[in-house]
């Protein structure tokens, strides 16, 4: 079998999305144009499911905008 599960979950789940965002990508190379999904798109959504982790580990609120700005949670502390 290849890949893990969590790899064949994310495909089964998101494997259509992320076709799309290729042949997109594909398409805007070769007309010259840009993205529907730019990489500051993808940037807020990393800072988004970061804030989302974080404030979860901790059970308290974390913002994008903290995480944006570099703040990052001391997880070692109990």
């Amino acid at each position: 079998e290849s890949g893990s599960s969590r790899e064949n979950y994310l495909m089964e789940r998101f494997g259509a999305a992320y076709r799309a965002q290729i042949q997109d990508f594909v398409a805007c190379v070769r007309a010259g144009r840009l993205p529907a999904v730019t990489g500051a798109d993808a940037l807020a959504a990393f800072e988004l499911a970061l804030a989302a982790t974080f404030s979860a580990r901790l059970h308290e609120p974390v913002t994008p905008e903290a995480v944006r700005a570099g703040w990052t949670p001391d997880l070692a502390t109990p």
